[in-house]
């Protein structure tokens, strides 16, 4: 059968061991902690204003026109 004497690329195998090492050299840094605070509250906040604004689902004041 073919395939069996594949040579793997060593930057890619590199790539990969950086990849699955990664959370042994993370540190909580103040730019660690802003990016945390962004996706855990800010862009879900702005998300349900938007959804609010608009009323995506038209259940708060029924049909609505969007202009």
């Amino acid at each position: 059968m073919a395939g069996h004497n594949f040579d793997y690329d060593p930057a890619l195998l590199k790539y990969n061991s950086v990849i699955q090492s990664r959370h042994k050299y993370f540190r909580w840094t103040g730019r660690t902690a802003r990016i945390t605070f962004a996706y855990m509250f800010l862009f879900p906040a702005f998300i349900g204003v938007l959804a609010y604004r608009y009323e995506v689902c038209n259940t708060r004041a029924g049909y609505r026109n969007w202009y």
